[in-house]
This record gives structure tokens, sequence and C-alpha cells, in this order.
């Protein structure tokens, strides 16, 4: 024990001893070889600790950095999933809009197809609406036919191009006399009417004719015939062309009342039918409540193209109104230049 207490003293006394060595003075060395010893496995204690202490650390951050690469491997995988599963879902989420869309744009085609060109977007009864519009037509230019043609019938006596002999009308004229010859109800407004008694009401409407004279081969000029004979005839070819209007007014109202005025009429329908035919079905007749239940089931090109049907009927019944005011006018300017030139 003493010899311990004797090698601690030394071991403090050279510790203190060379402390000042560290500074630059002068080295105390250690040399007790037992003490020595000790100190060295102390250090190498401390060195093994200290190293193993620095494995230590080195194994945990090494194993922490393992488990953060780990942990982001497994962030990024986790993220590289989602995000696969988002892309998917988008792509499955476009593509059925893509197919809604296509499928809506393809039903509204095939809707708007239907609305113009199937039967929804077709004016009611097309086919026989278009035939009866023909025939309409038809039957107005058959009429203004026929009524030229009744201006200058051959029973037609002040008819213009006509050289009747003025005696043997006043006979005809006194034979064929009746109550129907002169009652416009009777005969011109009559379709039943015969037409020798509507030539007969016209007749003694336009009163006797003038009698022509032949001038033979030259007129005048060929010294065949006097200038009272030629004067004569200028003045009958004058009031034929006076009362031509009024004849051809006549035989136009004459085929409107009948489908068949004095054999001239080609129409298979009369402008008179066609016309009730108009009211019936557009001016609330038999056929209207038909025609408006169709209209109802109609989209807006057929709806369109009934208006516009509508619009070329009602500028055909205006044309036709305009016609007859313009025959009534010339009828008054010819009779007005008729008393003037008395």
């Amino acid at each position: 024990m003493a010899k311990f207490l004797c090698s601690a003293a030394l071991a403090l006394l050279s510790f203190g001893a060379a402390a000042p060595a560290f500074a630059g003075g002068p080295v105390c060395a250690v040399v007790d070889p037992t003490w020595r010893n000790q100190h060295s496995r102390t250090q190498d204690a401390i060195r093994r600790a200290i190293d193993d202490y620095s494995a230590s650390v080195a194994r945990e951050n090494q194993t922490t950095a393992m488990q953060i690469m780990s942990a982001v491997a497994v962030l990024t995988k986790q993220r590289a999933v989602v995000d696969n599963q988002i892309a998917a879902t988008d792509l499955k989420a476009n593509e059925a809009n893509a197919e809604a869309v296509s499928a809506s744009m393809a039903r509204l085609a095939v809707v708007k197809a239907y609305e113009t060109y199937g039967e929804a977007g077709q004016p009611p009864d097309s086919c026989a609406v278009v035939a009866k519009l023909s025939d309409f037509s038809q039957s107005i230019t058959t009429a203004e036919s026929a009524a030229r043609a009744f201006a200058t019938d051959a029973g037609i006596d002040v008819r213009a191009g006509g050289t009747p002999q003025l005696d043997e009308v006043i006979k005809r004229r006194i034979a064929t006399a009746s109550e129907e010859t002169v009652d416009v109800r009777l005969s011109l407004l009559d379709p039943a009417a015969s037409e020798e008694t509507v030539n007969a009401f016209i007749n003694n409407l336009t009163g006797l004719p003038i009698q022509k004279v032949s001038l033979g081969d030259g007129g005048v000029a060929g010294q065949a015939g006097s200038a009272g004979q030629s004067l004569q005839n200028l003045v009958a070819a004058r009031l034929e062309a006076f009362r031509s209007p009024a004849l051809f007014s006549l035989g136009y109202i004459r085929t409107i009342l009948t489908n068949s005025p004095s054999g001239h009429t080609g129409s298979a329908v009369g402008v008179r039918d066609h016309l009730d035919w108009i009211i019936s079905r557009y001016g609330g007749g038999a056929e209207y409540e038909r025609w408006a239940a169709q209209m109802v089931t109609k989209s807006e090109p057929g709806i369109l193209k009934e208006i516009a049907r509508i619009r070329s009927l009602a500028m055909a019944v205006r044309q036709l109104r305009e016609e007859s005011t313009e025959r009534m006018t010339v009828i008054v300017g010819t009779m007005v230049a008729g008393e003037s030139s008395q």
C-alpha cells in the first residue's frame, strides 16, 4: 500500500512537473513502468472506445441514410403509382368524355337531319299540296288562255276580227231571246248554263256590231272600195278593240265559275275550286283542324316550309286580285273613251 501511494505521488509529481513541458518548459519523464503500463492501457482503452463509438456512429449514420433512401424510394414509388393512377383516371375520363361528346354530336346530327329532312321537317301533306299548287298554277294559266279564246269565240258577234252580217245577227238574237239570255245569274254566273246561253247573254250585253264592208283585193289603195267604206271598217275595228277587254274579263269570270267553260279549260280543277280549297284549308274550313293538328308535330324547318308555301299561295291570290282590278280599270277606261269619242 505504501508502495502504491508512492507511485501515485510520483505520478502526480511527474504530471505537475510535466505541465510546464507543454508550455515549452523542461520535460520530466515518468520512469515508473507500472504507471506507464497503466497509462498505455488506459489510452488504448480510450482509443478503442472512441473508435468503437465512431464506428457505431458511422453504422448508425449509414443505417439512417439507408432508411432515408429507402423511405424516399418508397415515397417516390408511391408517388409514381399515384401519378400513374391519376394519369390513367384522367385518360379514362377524357376518353369517356370524348365518347360522350361524340355520341351527343352524332345524336344531335341525327335529330337535326330528321327535323330537316324527315317527316317533322316537311310541311303537312307535302306531295298532295305540291300537286295541288301545280294544278292551281296550271288552272290560272288555262283560265287566261280560255278567256282569250272566249273573246274571239265564233258565237260572239262583236269579237275582234269577226265579219258578222248585221241582219243575220238581229234575226239570231230575236230567235234565241229568252229569260236566261238577259239574266246574268241564269247565264254567265250559272256553271250549269250552256255555251249557247252564255254567248247569247254576252251578245245582248255588248250590243250590236258595226257592219263591215268587204273592200276586195287591194282595199282603198287598190281602188276596190270607197273612203267611206274604209272609214266604216276602221270604226268597227276600233269598237272591237274597246270591247275586247270586257270580253276577256267576262270570259275569265266564266272560266273561274266552271271547270270547262266553252270547252277551253285543260286543268282538272278550276280556279274557283282551288280558291275554295285554300279557304277550307287555311281559312278555318273543314280541313283547317286537321291541318292545325299536323302543324303541332312539325319542327322549325317544316313550319318555315309551310309558311313559305302559304306566302306563295297568298301571292298567287293577290296576283289574281290585281289582275281583276286591272281588268276593271281597263273596262272603265274603255267606257270613258267610248263616251268621249261620241
